[in-house]
């Protein structure tokens, strides 16, 4: 017989038009947690789905898992899935939250079990993570934000992740002013690990809705979290510059006004985006206070 974890768990999981995946995701998902934790709760995040997802999930709950918490959350119209996770967050209560942004299990559950042991380790957020990128968009994207970081604040693409209620804590302050959650997890202050797995290649299409809120919430991760737009404008002005004094000096007059033109084009430029980088930084992150802990040495 398992011993059952004591913490109070809170698992929110996202759908949107996932209707062939959610019967084997909520199945799974709903027994290893049954079987490893005596307290617990399901909160669904709905983002308008136009489908038969919810449908099936409450088919499945209601025929093998009636006796289990289940909040469902529909939201009104589409929104990006860090708005979207975030109403689930709020209503979450428990001790540790599971963070399902993708339910695709290319994952042996056990790793949903590895990943909480291993936040009582110390680590307030882990992540758990394919050890490829499904897309060439993901590893161009992914690669741009991680140049422009520390190396300790590097982010990847996850399945799903874990935090603690001290994380959850931080998060809802610092969530005020940045939406993108894992970037926000990462750079809270708190220890956090990720769990990398060898996965299959099989992952979940989105809609052109969704696209373009993840490509709205990708270019502002990029502005407010990271150097990296800066840096290729820096690369590039050099460029420019560069061909301005060629082109100066082999007096052809065209191209020498169309280099000057395109230098000045990205210097300008630069310095709107460091400005702008410069102002959410005076606005939002010196509002933070990024705390990890506060020890009392007494004798």
């Amino acid at each position: 017989m398992i011993n059952k974890e004591k913490s109070f768990v809170s698992v929110v999981f996202y759908v949107r038009n996932f209707e062939l995946y959610i019967e084997k995701f909520i199945s799974s998902v709903m027994k290893v947690i049954g079987e490893n934790f005596e307290h617990y709760e399901f909160i669904c995040v709905n983002n308008d789905s136009t489908d038969k997802t919810i449908d099936i999930l409450k088919k499945v709950h209601n025929e093998k898992f009636s006796d289990v918490s289940l909040n469902i959350i529909s939201l009104s119209y589409c929104k990006s899935i860090e708005e979207a996770m975030a109403s689930g967050l709020d209503l979450a209560i428990g001790d540790f939250v599971y963070e399902f942004e993708s339910i695709i299990l290319d994952y042996e559950t056990n790793l949903i079990i590895e990943a909480y042991k291993k936040s009582l380790e110390g680590n307030d957020v882990v992540f758990v993570s394919p050890n490829k990128k499904a897309t060439i968009i993901q590893k161009i994207y992914y690669n741009i934000y991680n140049f422009g970081v520390k190396k300790d604040q590097k982010i990847y693409p996850e399945r799903f992740k874990i935090f603690s209620r001290r994380a959850i804590n931080r998060v809802g302050k610092m969530s005020k002013y940045f939406s993108n959650n894992t970037s926000v997890l990462n750079t809270c202050g708190l220890d956090n690990s990720t769990i990398f797995y060898n996965a299959s290649k099989k992952y979940i299409k989105y809609d052109k809705e969704e696209k373009r809120e993840r490509i709205s919430k990708g270019l502002e991760s990029l502005l407010i979290h990271t150097y990296s737009i800066q840096y290729f404008l820096i690369v590039m002005s050099f460029i420019f510059f560069l061909a301005t004094v060629m082109t100066l000096f082999l007096k052809n007059t065209t191209l020498f006004a169309c280099f000057f033109i395109c230098f000045i084009c990205v210097i300008l430029t630069l310095l709107l985006v460091q400005y702008i980088h410069t102002l959410l930084n005076m606005t939002f992150k010196n509002k933070v206070h990024l705390i990890k802990n506060i020890e009392k040495v007494v004798k």
